[in-house]
């Protein structure tokens, strides 16, 4: 006797359109710019379609993952849209899983949030040059990555 997900093996991942789940996450990745309201100029922001990580070999399975980075603004600036990040973030319901230092080299601030809800996840990070830890003459920046749950794709078939 087989179960439903050898009958069907998209119940497993709900089924959505890869335009759709891309623009969702660059409309996130957009909005997680507008929150660190750091710059005044808008991040050109891709995404791209990419293969799911809980099963490389299956070709209907797919993520989103949109990215943008901002530096030549001020560290303080930077460090204070890393928290209105955070906040807002957390204001809009999503949990924040770390929001610290990381154990990298350079001890980048790590902001970590999932909004399991909506099938989301936003990592970012500031790598701060104040902290004398950055590799010779690299200025601050960060680096904001979302990315979304695993997907089946209606015309991978």
């Amino acid at each position: 006797m087989s179960d439903a997900s050898d009958e069907n093996p998209s119940a497993e991942y709900p089924v959505r359109s890869v335009d759709e789940v891309r623009e969702e996450a660059r409309a996130t990745a957009v909005r997680l710019d507008e929150l660190m309201a750091a710059s005044t100029e808008p991040p050109t922001v891709p995404s791209r379609r990419q293969a799911c990580s809980a099963d490389y070999d299956r070709v209907d399975l797919f993520s989103s993952r949109a990215s943008w980075s901002v530096r030549g603004v001020p560290d303080g600036d930077m460090e204070a849209g890393m928290t209105r990040m955070r906040d807002g973030l957390e204001a809009e319901g999503w949990e924040i899983v770390m929001f610290e230092p990381n154990s990298s080299p350079v001890g980048a601030l790590e902001l970590r949030a999932e909004n399991t809800a909506k099938g989301l996840f936003a990592r970012a990070e500031f790598a701060d040059a104040r902290t004398g830890r950055l590799p010779g003459g690299q200025e601050s920046d960060v680096r904001v990555t979302v990315f979304t749950q695993c997907y089946t794709d209606p015309d991978a078939r």
